[in-house]
């Protein structure tokens, strides 16, 4: 969990830094800012141990609860375009609050404790993990970045029409 804890802090620096500095994502940044806390809830989430302990019981209810806030929180917040932003955040930090809530459940009800490792400890886990990062990494990059530079160089429409194109060519 630490490695995906330093993983995340990297990935959200290098969001909030792109998001920032490049010309395309600035003009909407309160709207890619918005999406940050998923990147936090997906790090965070323990649903690998609930679902190893067959404890998806626990896991249901704590989705479906957040599910429910972000619902209605959804209905009461947000009212004209103007809250595009607000309805971009309410399920990403609804998620957010999830994983927070089903670690401390770990914590309660499993008797996990966190703790911070060794140093040596953890530069052998990110050295045990490293390829299967890598792995997951270029698949990630293989799969998302042509829609990224269409965005950049072509605009909107062009990203949305070459998405689309790409998902068809992928279903066939």
């Amino acid at each position: 969990l630490t490695v995906k804890f330093l993983a995340m802090l990297a990935s959200l620096a290098l969001a909030a830094l792109l998001i920032l500095r490049v010309h395309y994502l600035r003009a909407d940044a309160i709207l890619y800012f918005s999406c940050l806390p998923a990147t936090a809830a997906a790090a965070l989430a323990p649903g690998w141990l609930y679902q190893g302990l067959e404890r998806l019981k626990t896991l249901t209810f704590f989705n479906g609860a957040g599910s429910l806030a972000y619902m209605l929180l959804l209905f009461a917040l947000v009212h004209s375009p103007k809250d595009v932003w607000l309805a971009a955040l309410l399920p990403n930090l609804m998620a957010l609050l999830v994983s927070i809530a089903c670690l401390w459940n770990c914590g309660r009800s499993l008797g996990v404790r966190f703790r911070l490792p060794q140093r040596h400890e953890l530069a052998e886990q990110m050295k045990e993990g490293f390829h299967l990062f890598l792995t997951t990494a270029s698949i990630t990059l293989y799969t998302s970045t042509n829609v990224f530079l269409v965005g950049m160089l072509g605009g909107d429409v062009q990203a949305g029409l070459f998405s689309a194109a790409d998902k068809m060519v992928r279903a066939i």
